[in-house]
């Protein structure tokens, strides 16, 4: 599972993996 290392907010990681689920 991948995780931003410039985003350490947990919204941000929210969006982040809602972007990747919606471009898969």
């Amino acid at each position: 599972k991948y995780v931003a290392k410039n985003v350490p907010g947990a919204k941000d990681q929210k969006l982040f993996e809602a972007g990747v689920a919606y471009f898969k």
